[in-house]
């Protein structure tokens, strides 16, 4: 059995604020092994997710179709490129 230690941010920080977040957070979880973490931001906030080290990077929802008109709906597509920070 493995351990996990997830945490979702929901709509509760800006950019910014999950920067900050995610420095602190690092700090915190460098010493600990055998656990796996994640840290869920919402979709606009992914980049600060870049260089988390031993933390693993999560979304919070994504929208089963790839491309559409689907108001405030993310694909999964779209998050990947986020998550990459690719363009």
């Amino acid at each position: 059995m493995r351990n996990l230690i997830a945490a979702n941010l929901k709509m509760n920080k800006t950019l910014k604020e999950s920067s900050t977040y995610i420095k602190q957070l690092k700090r915190l979880v460098k010493n600990i092994k055998k656990t796996e973490i994640v840290v869920c931001l919402p979709f606009t906030n992914l980049t600060a997710g870049n260089n988390l080290g031993n933390i693993g990077l999560g979304a919070q929802n994504v929208f089963y179709e790839e491309n559409g008109a689907y108001t405030g709906e993310i694909s999964a597509l779209m998050l990947k490129a986020c998550m990459s920070n690719t363009v």
